[in-house]
């Protein structure tokens, strides 16, 4: 076990990218960040809170969760949204994403506030 970054909130959605390294996200404080093969770490994502999972998009991106589930370009910043909250009555976000062999996005919603009290 070895330690290799500090001082976030809530880190949660770890991805690994074999070209470039481990993709995190701090849910409290926002943000995706990578991890490089040579051990820095860079914000990659800025802002984005609550993002509880994540994986590699094929064109160069993340499908990441939170508030929507939403495709976020790394080239440029560009983010799409995939599934809005409307389409899940009752539930207030999404957490634990994953994917299958062919692309499909599995993802589970949340119905509470999770640091709402």
């Amino acid at each position: 076990m070895q330690q290799v970054a500090t001082g976030y909130g809530l880190i949660e959605g770890p991805v690994w990218d074999p070209a470039r390294g481990l993709y995190f996200s701090d849910v409290i404080n926002g943000g995706v960040h990578l991890l490089d093969r040579a051990g820095a770490v860079s914000l990659v994502v800025p802002k984005r809170r609550g993002i509880g999972g994540m994986a590699l998009h094929e064109k160069g991106g993340l499908v990441v969760g939170g508030r929507d589930i939403a495709c976020v370009l790394l080239d440029n910043g560009s983010t799409r949204t995939l599934l809005s909250l409307d389409a899940i009555p009752g539930a207030t976000g999404f957490n634990d994403l994953t994917t299958d062999r062919v692309g499909r996005v599995y993802v589970g919603s949340l119905a509470y506030r999770v640091f709402g009290g």
